[in-house]
This record gives structure tokens, sequence and C-alpha cells, in this order.
């Protein structure tokens, strides 16, 4: 991972600190002082992706200086071996 300070955060419930519902990576990107890299982000139930993608994506609006995010896309290997990218994930950045 290329650039300044990685942030590793996980994402809790509002009640409970102890119940992780998700994983935020990114950092500064070096190259580029006003974009944040985004790594990588999950969530522990598939249903809740996309309030933890809108939630880690405020979270770096709000606490970063940048006027961009770079988001890298998690690729998979489907059954025939062929490699491509989650096609929700895409659609929810559109």
């Amino acid at each position: 991972m290329s650039g300044y300070d990685p942030h590793f955060l996980l994402i809790t419930t509002a009640n409970s600190k102890d119940q992780v519902k998700g994983l935020l990576v990114f950092n500064q990107d070096s190259s580029d002082a006003t974009r944040v890299n985004l790594h990588h982000i999950s969530a522990i139930e598939s249903g809740n992706f996309e309030e933890i993608l809108d939630v880690s994506l405020e979270f770096i609006w709000k606490t970063m200086h940048n006027s961009s995010i770079r988001i890298f896309l998690h690729h998979f290997k489907q059954q025939e071996d062929k490699m491509k990218v989650n096609e929700e994930v895409k659609g929810l950045l559109k």
C-alpha cells in the first residue's frame, strides 16, 4: 500500500462497540495530496454493505483533506477462472 498513514477502521454498531459490522482501510495518496485511496471495505453481512459503504465514504469526506477518493474495486475469480469485478459494488459507486 503506497501513500501516507494507512487507516484501519472497524465499523461497529452504535449500541455496542464490540459488535463489528465492517472494516475500512484507506490512506492519503502520496502523489496527490488531495486524493484518498480506499483499499478495502467489507461488511460482515453482505446485506449491510451499502450502509457500510455510505458510512465509510461519509467518514472519509468529513475527516480527510481531500477532493477525490480513488476506490480499488475488488475482483474475484468466477467458476470458469475468469476475473470479474463485483458488479453490485460498481453500481453503488456510480
